[in-house]
């Protein structure tokens, strides 16, 4: 009989509040962006899905970029304005957090493959400009080609209100439970509430009965609005004072 479970695959602590996660599956590499709680200076972080730190703590200036998109060892970064949500600005950092690239000109619309799109400021719409994040050449859309290689995509568990199976019976929940997949297999997840705050649990399950049941969070003070996000056989836990990443592996 095969034996299910879970195994810890990291967890790590920053030092101010998460403001933005932003995660490339086909590198197995995500980012991180924290608000210094003072100057509100974005300050970035980028590991890989073991949770070794490949960017530690690079702050970068003016206040105005925030963190957009990861393409494998690059950040990509955008401006927002006080004024409007969108202000004129790309920026792009190397493996070691210098600039690769810079614009005042443009507004990102979009990173698509290995593609980033922009667009003039003067231009509302149309006129789109591709950028080869590999090169750093521009190219007409009608020569950009798409990656068509499969890699496991980002999964957000969704609430569930259907009826539930039997073999959930014994579940006294608060609010949601959530639905994903692994496989052949869900994933159930809900929150519980004890003497000492609430607990995040997750119970994978067949058609028929479940496999395996863990405790996620334990002891915090409050629900945490998105339990994880899903990657493969891997899941990633904000906590609940979102200064912690917690990652599972199924």
């Amino acid at each position: 009989m095969t034996k299910y479970t879970t195994s810890l695959a990291f967890v790590e602590r920053f030092p101010f509040e998460i403001w933005k996660i932003v995660v490339d599956p086909d590198s197995q590499q995500f980012a991180v962006e924290l608000r210094h709680p003072d100057s509100t200076t974005p300050i970035l972080y980028r590991l890989d899905f073991t949770g070794r730190i490949k960017l530690n703590h690079k702050e970068i200036t003016p206040k105005e970029w925030t963190l957009d998109h990861i393409y494998g060892e690059q950040l990509i970064l955008k401006k927002v304005g006080e004024q409007q949500p969108v202000k004129e600005g790309i920026l792009i950092l190397d493996r070691l957090g210098n600039e690769r690239f810079c614009t005042y000109e443009h507004v990102l619309v979009a990173v698509e493959d290995n593609y980033l799109i922009m667009r003039h400021r003067n231009f509302q719409t149309g006129f789109e400009t591709y950028l080869n994040l590999d090169t750093l050449e521009k190219e007409p859309a009608k020569t950009a080609q798409k990656n068509n290689v499969g890699h496991a995509p980002l999964v957000l568990p969704v609430p569930y209100y259907g009826n539930r199976p039997s073999y959930l019976d014994h579940v006294t929940k608060e609010e949601f439970i959530w639905l994903s997949r692994h496989e052949d297999h869900y994933l159930w997840s809900y929150h519980s509430k004890g003497n000492d705050g609430y607990s995040l649990n997750l119970c994978l399950a067949d058609t028929s009965k479940i496999l395996y049941e863990q405790c996620l969070l334990k002891d915090i003070p409050k629900m945490i609005p998105q339990p994880y996000f899903q990657i493969g056989n891997q899941l990633f836990l904000l906590s609940y004072n979102k200064q912690e990443i917690v990652s599972y592996l199924l």
